[in-house]
């Protein structure tokens, strides 16, 4: 397979998935203000809507995995992509809590089929020397899909309504049933698990493999840490934290708060389709990425360390935005290095549903634990996780590049 073929379809997989997030992310935007008209009876029940499908994903990735065991990802993905196309119609029908209780939880099962079907593949097309490259290029297009579902969701359902934008999202995510029909290729399954020769017990006595299972538990907890810090609790007290400051500097107003969170999120969604290629392409050509992971955890730490003071309004924001960039490049090295290493094991579909199920828990817990505490003791001791993570990258060995088996 040439890689224009391999970058063809990563392409392909990931406007497939941008589709699919039109009518979640629309829902983000939609349902704290027109929560009424879904026949919901208070915010609090707007929020349990909005988290469950994080948290219904957490026991489903090892079930999920198992089935793409026995399924080709061409297969799964078309399972994926119509019955995006039935829960988003029934968006438009439903009413009541428990209606849209079902619903966001089958869309959870939904998201694990288009999540690991999309890691399993660019394992499958991509290499050593371009994978920083096709993860970068996968996260920045499918983002897309939160972007124009958000716009779309705020500036036309006031005019037309929740139903007729949430029937014509399911049209366009049925006809893209054509696309994954036309694009991706019904090979035989790669991910499929593999009986390890020597027993567990001989590996871990072997110092390269308790290298390798030292890293795997970096990963991990990397990947649960900076889910939960940039995913979970940033993402989700940003209008709050700006709307704090507003008051700070003499203006109360939400909706201006709502506004520039909206920006922010914004702009991240727009740069990522030109920032994480690139920098996948730079941690490519680089011998290790550790030190590109590095370099961001620790610009994101002591922006996060920032954000509590009280400095000027517009170098405040600016602060906002390097966050924001930190995220793109801490979710495109830390996705790429979860992957790469993942191929150094025979039993790679393992690495990567724990790695998944990890980012599912922390963008869940996120939410809650970011408002437990105060901002500025959140903010801090975020900073400080991330600083830690920084020097554990820096303490662990590299491990070489050979398969365990």
């Amino acid at each position: 397979m040439n890689s224009n073929s391999s970058y063809r379809r990563i392409y392909y997989i990931a406007i497939i998935t941008a589709i699919c997030l039109l009518a979640d992310s629309m829902l983000y935007v939609v349902l704290p203000i027109y929560w009424e008209e879904a026949g919901l009876t208070s915010l609090y029940e707007v929020g349990i809507i909005l988290s469950v499908n994080r948290f219904i994903r957490l026991p489903l990735n090892p079930l999920v995995s198992w089935i793409y065991s026995k399924i080709s990802i061409k297969a799964g993905l078309m399972l994926a992509v119509l019955f995006t196309g039935l829960v988003t119609f029934l968006y438009a029908e439903a009413q009541g809590f428990w209606f849209w209780l079902v619903l966001r939880c089958l869309w959870g099962v939904i998201w694990t089929f288009l999540r690991l079907g999309a890691f399993y593949a660019l394992l499958d097309l991509s290499t050593d020397q371009n994978r920083g490259y096709l993860m970068g290029k996968y996260n920045g297009i499918y983002r897309l899909g939160s972007l124009f579902g958000m716009l779309i969701g705020g500036c036309f359902v006031g005019l037309v309504g929740m139903q007729l934008i949430f029937v014509s999202f399911s049209c366009l995510t049925l006809a893209a049933l054509f696309l994954v029909y036309k694009t991706i290729e019904a090979t035989g399954n790669h991910t499929r698990t593999t009986k390890v020769k020597a027993g567990w017990k001989e590996q871990f006595l072997r110092t390269k493999q308790y290298i390798k299972v030292k890293q795997v538990w970096l990963v991990l907890v990397s990947g649960l840490l900076i889910s939960f810090i940039i995913q979970g609790m940033f993402n989700s007290t940003l209008s709050y934290v700006i709307d704090k400051q507003l008051i700070l500097y003499g203006g109360a107003f939400i909706v201006s708060a709502t506004v520039l969170s909206g920006i922010l999120q914004a702009l991240r969604w727009t740069w990522e389709p030109l920032l994480a290629p690139w920098i996948g392409r730079k941690s490519d050509e680089s011998s290790r990425r550790e030190p590109f992971l590095i370099l961001s955890l620790v610009l994101c730490a002591v922006m996060l360390a920032l954000v509590p003071l009280h400095i000027p309004f517009v170098l405040w924001l600016g602060i906002l935005l390097i966050i924001q960039l930190a995220a793109t490049l801490l979710t495109t090295i830390m996705d790429t290095i979860a992957s790469g290493l993942s191929t150094q094991f025979t039993d790679r579909a393992a690495v990567i549903t724990v790695y998944s199920m990890m980012l599912d828990l922390g963008s869940a817990i996120g939410p809650v634990i970011g408002y437990m505490f105060e901002i500025p003791v959140m903010y801090t001791a975020s900073a400080i996780l991330l600083l830690l993570v920084a020097l554990l990258w820096f303490l662990v060995p590299k491990s070489n590049n050979q398969t365990v088996h």
